[in-house]
């Protein structure tokens, strides 16, 4: 069963680990496509300015990582609230995990798909459409397997 949970519920740090690695691969990723390729940001709230100084998407990594910090402590919070019964730690790993599946398919998907030079505009409704469900399915199989084996 250990093998098992490490594989539904990976540790804090190889979690924040990718979590960072998607938000430098989304950084170069970026600017690339702004600088070199002539593509336009998705995100409209920054758009104005990483298209104009693309050199900007390098400082909005960190930026990215405060950001996702702050949703994770919203979410653990939330999801402690809900679920008093499960461990805290299992509520962390699989609140981070979510996250990492969430963001390497509603963001980092999208990034990869430019490179690989599909021009879809609507690239970032898509991918996150795509990212919701199978989140959603991850938490609810994780919660299913922690229930399962904690009876």
């Amino acid at each position: 069963m250990k093998n098992f949970k490490f594989i539904i519920l990976p540790s804090k740090k190889l979690a924040w680990g990718f979590l960072i690695l998607f938000f430098i691969f989304d950084g170069i990723s970026s600017y690339y496509g702004i600088a070199y390729q002539h593509a336009k940001e998705a995100n409209l709230l920054i758009a104005p300015f990483v298209e104009k100084y693309p050199l900007l998407y390098f400082p909005m990594i960190l930026a990215e990582i405060v950001i996702m910090y702050l949703i994770y402590q919203i979410l653990k919070l939330i999801t402690l609230k809900i679920f008093k019964t499960i461990d805290k730690l299992l509520i962390e790993k699989m609140v981070l995990t979510s996250l990492v599946i969430y963001w390497l398919i509603g963001n980092s998907s999208g990034n990869i798909l430019f490179l690989l030079g599909f021009r879809i505009s609507t690239i970032w409704t898509n991918t996150t459409f795509a990212a919701i469900p199978v989140t959603l399915i991850y938490v609810l199989t994780t919660l299913y397997f922690v229930n399962k084996n904690a009876k």
